[in-house]
């Protein structure tokens, strides 16, 4: 079976992509989770992804200026989008991989923090200076599981993403060990089985 990584290549690789298409860089900025939902069943990790402007789901982060340093550029964005403090910055060893699309080459970053650091970035997305505006809302990506043992994720995974961004998450998952590709393949196929499901009721 084919890698679900196989879509992702390297930074050095964008290079030859690049041509007329806008650089862009985004973020999975996850922690663990000590959450415990029904006073039974563990949250596990918390993943930020936000609702945009357009109605869709991504990463916070955004395009890079022309001629700007990926990793600053991609910081500034989260200062506009999120109000994220320069303390909790990424760097280039947050960088795992870059997606090439006709109108776009997409730089991605995944940076843990502990929870308590995370809950304070997210409070302070209300503060930032694109909220209501570029980012209409904030959500945490359901990879728990219930107690029939169901996952919520196969469901989540049907929402509208913006661009590569559906890709992100699923490598980000992988990336972190949030769960594993075998389980991450045995979801896809489950969402894609929901998918079939919900149009046979059109």
């Amino acid at each position: 079976m084919e890698s679900i990584l196989s879509k992702r290549v390297n930074r050095n690789e964008t290079e030859m992509e690049i041509g007329n298409r806008k650089i862009a860089a985004h973020a999975f900025l996850y922690s663990s989770s000590t959450k415990i939902l029904f006073n039974s069943i563990p949250m596990r990790y918390s993943i930020m992804m936000q609702i945009r402007f357009d109605g869709m789901i991504g990463f916070p982060g955004g395009l890079i200026d022309e001629g700007e340093n990926i990793e600053f550029g991609l910081n500034r964005e989260l200062k506009e989008e999120i109000r994220l403090e320069e303390k909790f910055y990424l760097d280039e060893s947050n960088y795992v991989g870059s997606y090439v699309t006709p109108k776009l080459v997409d730089h991605f970053y995944v940076k843990e923090y502990s929870e308590k650091d995370l809950e304070r970035i997210e409070r302070g997305v209300l503060e930032a200076k694109d909220w209501g505006g570029e980012t209409l809302g904030l959500i945490r990506v359901p990879v728990h599981t219930l107690h029939d043992n169901r996952k919520p994720l196969p469901a989540f995974l049907l929402h509208n993403f913006i661009a590569d961004a559906r890709d992100q998450l699923i490598h980000g998952i992988v990336d972190t060990n949030v769960l594993s590709e075998s389980e991450l393949n045995e979801i896809l196929v489950e969402s894609q089985q929901l998918k079939e499901k919900m149009v046979q009721k059109l």
